[in-house]
């Protein structure tokens, strides 16, 4: 999971960016990735691709995990920097969509999101939606913590 930086506050507040790769066939790589923000109300957008890496010329640099995870941020930053054009029109603000945008990793967990309360509609959707087998494990962990306590 990472945390997006540099997104225009407060249009986008807690924003985050979950990625899941794995190898659905021996010749084909899938990556499914989602983004989680509140804009003002939590929102999450769902996109998967696959890519099948005996079409790359074998000059290229291997399509594996590593490669996969830095492709689904690409493409991540893409839609996100699509949104901000959107909101910087609608905001008659140009400036909004030259926040130059960065994931980093996170010290923050779904588990963590899923206790505290936030995202807790979104992740379930994300449980719903996700055709990744670890994800969807993951999720079904997630979703059965317990809220935390109040002090």
């Amino acid at each position: 999971m990472f945390s997006i930086v540099g997104l225009p506050r407060p249009f986008f507040r807690d924003p985050y960016l979950v990625v899941s790769v794995w190898q659905p066939s021996p010749t084909t790589w899938r990556a499914e990735y989602y983004i989680l923000t509140k804009r003002p109300h939590e929102q999450l957008v769902s996109k998967s691709f696959d890519w099948d890496p005996t079409t790359f010329p074998p000059d290229e640099p291997p399509v594996d995990e590593i490669y996969m995870v830095e492709e689904a941020k690409r493409r991540a930053e893409i839609d996100l920097i699509e949104e901000t054009d959107k909101l910087a029109q609608e905001q008659h603000d140009p400036a909004l969509a030259l926040e130059p945008t960065s994931f980093k990793p996170s010290t923050t967990t779904l588990g963590f999101l899923w206790r505290q309360g936030t995202y807790r509609a979104k992740i379930s959707e994300m449980e719903s939606v996700s055709k990744s087998p670890r994800l969807r494990l993951h999720l079904g962990i997630v979703m059965n913590l317990r809220m935390m306590g109040r002090a």
